[in-house]
């Protein structure tokens, strides 16, 4: 994106550029300035446009009530037109309800509006907000790590099942050989599965509690679970169906299932999958001791 010199924050995973000069920035979009001047510690949970824009009666000011008469062309010269009257009705107070709708900077997708009815997480940046500028993010950004500056926890997560990498393998039915597996998962409170695999893949799924192994204990590292997951990879080639189950106990966890792959909606080849987390990973994200 052309943001001059990278220097490492967080680790050789998570960069940020290097701040230049106010003069320079000046001159930046929004998402240039953000990543040059901000971090991850500047961006803020909202669940509506009301909590990012709270209304604000001091911010108000007067605007003229007036109106302005439609030029006349004069009948005797086509070049001539009549005097444009301007009528008033004095001035009334308004007061600045911030904006209607709010989109994702980065991506360009809708985030909410004030007709919303279901409460969508977002992300603001309070940086950029207090140097007169708007950096606003969808959670599918925020979650793929778009301009992280250290590892992140989904607003999405689930209270117990871990949202990120998980690591594996894959194999066919008709062959005993196996490959390596790589897929970035997010379990999300409403049950929704998302993420995206190593070769592009996008995916799209849900999931439900599965066998009723919960213990009694609500202590968060030593919590047992089951769910039961599907979803669908879909690719340019055609999309793949999977089905499995994740077992866990606190930030560690293992999913175990099948899948079929289908090519123009025709069968292809079946085969399995495993995968698991780092539960080292997860316990310090999720603040697990």
């Amino acid at each position: 994106m052309g943001c001059g010199a990278l220097a490492a924050s967080g680790g050789h995973k998570y960069q940020r550029s290097v701040a230049s000069s106010e003069g320079d920035d000046e001159r930046l979009d929004i998402c240039d300035w953000h990543k040059r001047r901000c971090s991850d510690a500047e961006l803020v949970l909202a669940w509506s446009l009301r909590e990012a824009y709270p209304i604000d009666a001091s911010n108000s000011f007067e605007r003229e009530l007036s109106k302005h008469t439609s030029e006349e062309q004069s009948d005797d010269s086509p070049n001539m037109r009549s005097p444009v009257t301007r009528i008033s009705w004095g001035t009334e107070v308004v007061i600045d309800y911030g904006p209607s709708r709010i989109f994702c900077e980065p991506c360009g997708e809708f985030i909410a509006g004030i007709e919303s009815e279901s409460p969508c997480p977002f992300y603001f940046c309070k940086s950029c907000r207090n140097h007169k500028r708007e950096l606003l993010m969808c959670s599918t950004c925020y979650d793929d790590g778009v301009f992280a500056t250290g590892p992140r926890v989904s607003a999405h997560g689930n209270a117990e099942v871990p949202c990120g990498t998980w690591t594996g393998s894959t194999w066919s039915s008709s062959s005993s050989s196996r490959s390596p597996a790589h897929f970035e998962l997010r379990f999300r409170a409403d049950n929704v599965l998302t993420g995206s695999c190593k070769g592009g893949g996008s995916i799209q799924g849900s999931f439900s509690k599965g066998a009723n192994i919960s213990t009694t204990t609500a202590k968060p590292w030593s919590r047992t679970y089951a769910y039961d997951v599907t979803w669908t990879e879909t690719t340019p080639r055609g999309h793949v169906e999977v089905k499995a189950q994740v077992k866990g106990t606190g930030p560690s966890a293992q999913l175990e299932g099948t899948w079929n792959s289908f090519q123009f909606r025709i069968w292809q080849e079946a085969g399995g999958l495993k995968l698991k987390t780092d539960p080292g990973l997860f316990a310090r994200l999720r603040g697990y001791r």
